[in-house]
């Protein structure tokens, strides 16, 4: 078999003659977009609830490049007009907290009023009795209808008063401050979210994964958003390894503006039992992914090798015939024998003849990942055959980046997936026909709920990356 260096060197020769100065036009390849929200629909992961604060340290950095959208401009907050008093007979809902919101170093009670609404609850009161005054003050915003928390204590500002914030089910966090005996609900950007849970992206079956936190300690608020979509929404299928943007918030003038702290990624391979961004294993991400030599041996039908698992040595071999090259649906089987003896058997789509590659996919797990292709003409069908939850499944692929080999869109751009030398699973979709810029990807398996169902390969964006093949070693550097 080619390698994938020989395929694309010929695929982009074949291609360069066909180029025609109207074919240089801008990428047919979307980029995700987020639908920003102000009001996101009920995509919240129930689990975020309760999930606001988590007492884990926080290591800030990154690259610096971009910043989230500021704030709109608020009017100043120096002379409010009169409350009308609304809620004080709502039923008081969750527990109170102690705050100390007027800054006099004495904490305050707060507590949560509930009006019933739709489906569950309407607007709320969040009131404070003042230890400075004797007073009470409060404020009124949504509740998200179905579900919120008690509020907690930032520091948004530089005075000694504490700011209240308050999580939503499906809205954004409520931050309040003290301002003229008013308990006064803080402006927000358009972007980034204040959420805890899934931000609808453009395709409607997949999210971004988003989260706010208090940092022990500073009490400052800080929120994620992932750099990828991934598909699930309640909940998100996301791996357990996945990069977010970082943001900090302060308060300024009655708005929260978001300062850009920089890329960190999600690793609950490193410890499942934290979820909050740490810095990156591999680095911020500037450098260029080590994508070749890629792996080439494989096994056909009627063969087997041996490869290490979890407690021994297993045993991986392909089932089956071929007629003329090809097999139907159920023809061909991936067979699993575990070192305790035990069996477990794929059946692999109708198509050209299968091989299983011998080096394996490395994913953030000890499961046992194996890529199976079918590959004739144009076309390479991949399948990911991988261990999961105790049983043997063919991952499954969804979304906008495509999973094999071959070529898409309009243009015809070629599209190859491969093992790199570490194990990664990589594709690359090239941008232009004969061009030698590709946009790259690395995948990794998302969650699923049930032990039943199959896992979901979930693209993650390496970025632009030029190959050249025509030099001796291949160019491989960032566009």
């Amino acid at each position: 078999m080619n390698s994938l260096e020989d395929r694309l060197t010929s695929a982009l020769a074949a291609r360069a003659d066909l180029v025609q100065p109207e074919d240089l036009r801008p990428d047919d390849v979307p980029a995700p977009k987020v639908l920003w929200l102000r009001r996101p629909a009920m995509y919240a992961v129930a689990a975020a609830a309760c999930a606001a604060v988590i007492a884990a340290p926080f290591v800030m950095g990154g690259d610096d490049d971009g910043e989230p959208s500021p704030a709109p401009p608020a009017p100043s907050l120096t002379k409010l007009p009169p409350q009308q008093d609304i809620g004080g007979d709502w039923a008081v809902r969750g527990d109170g907290r102690r705050v100390d919101v007027d800054g006099d170093g004495t904490p305050d009670n707060v507590r949560v009023r509930a009006e019933k609404g739709d489906p569950i609850y309407g607007r709320l009161r969040i009131e404070a009795d003042l230890s400075s005054t004797g007073s009470q003050v409060f404020g009124i915003v949504d509740s998200g209808g179905l579900d919120f928390g008690s509020p907690e204590a930032i520091s948004a500002d530089s005075d000694e008063a504490r700011e209240l914030v308050l999580y939503r089910d499906g809205l954004d966090a409520a931050v309040l401050d003290l301002v003229d005996d008013q308990l006064v609900e803080a402006t927000l950007p358009v972007s980034p979210p204040l959420l805890n849970g899934a931000v609808p992206a453009s395709d409607p079956h997949r999210g971004y994964d988003s989260r706010w936190w208090i940092e022990p300690g500073t009490r400052v608020l800080y929120s994620y958003l992932s750099v990828d979509t991934f598909s699930g929404i309640e909940p998100l299928e996301t791996p357990r390894v996945y990069p977010v943007e970082v943001t900090a918030w302060s308060l300024v003038d009655g708005a929260l503006m978001p300062s850009r702290v920089g890329r960190q990624c999600i690793d609950r391979a490193a410890d499942p039992t934290i979820d909050l961004p740490v810095p990156c294993a591999g680095g911020p991400g500037a450098d260029v992914p080590d994508l070749f030599p890629e792996a080439t041996d494989t096994i056909g039908l009627g063969e087997s090798f041996e490869t290490e698992v979890a407690g021994g040595t297993a045993t991986v071999s392909l089932e089956g015939t071929a007629t003329h090259g090809s097999v139907a649906d159920g023809d061909a089987e991936l067979v699993l024998t575990l070192p305790d003896g035990t069996q477990e058997r794929v059946s692999l789509p109708g198509g050209w003849a299968p091989v299983v590659y011998t080096k394996q996919v490395a994913m953030a797990d000890d499961n046992v990942v194996l890529l199976v292709s079918q590959e004739g003409g144009d076309s390479n069908t991949m399948t990911l055959v991988t261990t999961w939850n105790g049983n043997l499944f063919a991952a499954r692929t969804e979304g906008g980046v495509p999973f094999g080999g071959g070529f898409v869109g309009e243009r015809a751009t070629h599209f190859g997936t491969w093992i790199g030398p570490d194990g990664t699973l990589y594709t690359q979709i090239a941008r232009d026909p004969g061009g030698d810029e590709s946009d790259v990807y690395s995948w990794a398996l998302g969650g699923t709920v049930s032990a039943d169902t199959r896992p979901t390969l979930q693209p993650l964006s390496e970025g632009c990356i030029r190959m050249d093949f025509t030099t001796t070693p291949a160019d491989i550097a960032r566009c």
